[in-house]
């Protein structure tokens, strides 16, 4: 898997294949879970390759070195509009609509309302704003740990469950 870009400081070989990952992801914002996710496959699915990697799976400090890594070359960068609430931007990859990135960010989300009447062809009429739903707290953190994979120890776990606050526009 090649990346066909010039990068101002030089990436691994791993670094260069996961940078491949991302844009074959394809998604534009990327949470740091899928992100570790993406670090784990790199781990399980490279023999042969010749990545160099030190351990049979990755640990949170592998998936650290590697993210920032992957910042310093300028495939991976922090979002405009969630700016520190551990939202990664692929830089590769073109914007999307705000109810898309929002969904994206947030998988509990969802459009609703007039936005959804709208979106959907039901009602030519244009809410002011768009409406984004998301159920309670109690009931995101649930979602959220059925979201999450079962491999995932402890550290890990709190590391990557967190609530995404949105911002108030996207």
């Amino acid at each position: 898997m090649e990346v066909s870009r010039v990068f101002s400081i030089r990436l691994t070989r791993a670094g260069e294949y996961l940078a491949g990952l991302l844009e074959e992801h394809g998604k534009p914002v990327i949470t740091p879970l899928e992100v570790f996710r993406l670090v784990r496959r790199m781990y399980q699915g490279s023999p042969g390759k010749k990545l160099y990697l030190r351990r049979g799976a990755p640990t949170l400090h592998d998936y650290n070195r590697l993210r920032l890594m992957l910042q310093k070359t300028n495939v991976i960068g922090p979002d405009r509009d969630y700016g520190g609430r551990g939202v990664i931007r692929v830089l590769a990859i073109p914007d999307l609509p705000a109810e898309d990135i929002i969904c994206l960010v947030d998988p509990t989300c969802y459009v609703s309302h007039l936005s959804a009447m709208q979106r959907w062809g039901l009602t030519d009429r244009r809410p002011a704003a768009l409406i984004m739903t998301r159920p309670d707290r109690k009931t995101i953190s649930a979602q959220l740990r059925a979201c999450r994979n079962d491999s995932l120890d402890e550290d890990e776990e709190r590391r990557f469950l967190r609530i995404i606050r949105h911002p108030n526009r996207v």
